[in-house]
């Protein structure tokens, strides 16, 4: 391809997404939510981290990841502790406690 059919190709790309009805079904709608940078920049990785199938089940599973971070996810993540079920399982690097304790954890 030529760099004017890459132009037209990618233009006509942008005339076809870059239009409210498909916003309005498209993860991209998530951070576009918030008006904190570090909302919109944590929120748009969470959605990119479920970004795998259907449209409508990505925002559902992004919408209820940030309902449990109370729309704050900045917040969240700055202020965490590291708490599971009540337990307080102490620093990060601590993770096998939380295997010991009997929660089946994979990374």
């Amino acid at each position: 391809m030529t760099l004017t059919e890459i132009k037209e190709f990618l233009d006509e790309k942008a005339d076809q997404y870059n239009r409210p009805f498909f916003i309005e079904s498209d993860p991209i709608q998530i951070p576009r939510g918030f008006s904190a940078k570090e909302d919109r920049e944590i929120s748009g990785f969470l959605a990119a981290t479920l970004a795998w199938g259907n449209r409508m089940v990505i925002l559902r599973s992004t919408r209820w990841l940030l309902r449990l971070m109370d729309n704050q996810p900045y917040h969240f993540i700055r202020d965490a502790s590291v708490t599971l079920f009540g337990i307080d399982f102490g620093p990060v690097g601590q993770i096998s406690r939380i295997s010991q304790a009997g929660y089946d954890v994979r990374f």
